[in-house]
C-alpha cells in the first residue's frame, strides 16, 4: 500500500515513476486545477454544481505518495490506488457532479497502441515501451486524457514522444 512507502525505500523504477507523476500533478494542480475551479465556482450558481467539490487522485503507489506530498491541505481530497478506483461499482463513486478526478499512472501499450509505438520507434525494444496516463474530469461531460510514451530501461525512463495520444470527453 502507498501509505507503507516513502521516498526512501522506493525502487530506482518507482522513485522515476514518483518524478514523473510529481512533476505532472504539480504542473496540473498549478496550472489547470484553478481554471476548473472556476468553472465549478461558475457552473455552482445554477445550483447543479457543489462550489467545493472533491478532489479524487487515483494513481499507483509511488504516484500517489507524490501526490500526497504535494497537495494543498484546504482542499477535500481521496487518494486512491488505482486498482481499488476501477473495482469501486460505478453507483458507490461519488456523482460526477460532485468531484473533480486526477488520474495518472503507467501501463504496458496494448493492440493498435502497442503497434504504432513500435512503428514509430523501431530501434525501441516492444518490452521497454510504457505510457503514462494522465487526465482528469470536472464533471460527466467534460474531461482529457494524455498518453505520453516512454522507454524503460533498467529502471530509468526516457520520454520518446509526449501527446501520443489526446483524449477529450
Amino acid at each position: 500500500m502507498y501509505t507503507q512507502l516513502s521516498e526512501e525505500t522506493l525502487s530506482p523504477e518507482q522513485r522515476e515513476q514518483h518524478r514523473i507523476v510529481g512533476k505532472s500533478f504539480f504542473k496540473w494542480a498549478r496550472d489547470i486545477l484553478p481554471i476548473v475551479q472556476h468553472n465549478r465556482l461558475i457552473l455552482s450558481v445554477t445550483g447543479d454544481y457543489p462550489q467545493y467539490p472533491f478532489l479524487i487522485l487515483t494513481a499507483d503507489p509511488p504516484g500517489l505518495l507524490a501526490m500526497r506530498t504535494l497537495v494543498q491541505p484546504h482542499l477535500r481530497v481521496f487518494l486512491l490506488p488505482r486498482q481499488d478506483w476501477e473495482r469501486l461499482p460505478a453507483v458507490a463513486r461519488p456523482p460526477a457532479k460532485a468531484a473533480i478526478h486526477y488520474w495518472s499512472y503507467f501501463e504496458t501499450p496494448a493492440g493498435e497502441l502497442a503497434r504504432t509505438a513500435q512503428l514509430r520507434f523501431l530501434e525501441v525494444p516492444p518490452q521497454e515501451m510504457v505510457l503514462h496516463r494522465v487526465g482528469h474530469r470536472f464533471n460527466e461531460k467534460a474531461g482529457q486524457e494524455t498518453w505520453h510514451l516512454w522507454q524503460r530501461r533498467e529502471g530509468q525512463y526516457m520520454l520518446l514522444m509526449e501527446d501520443f495520444q489526446k483524449v477529450i470527453r
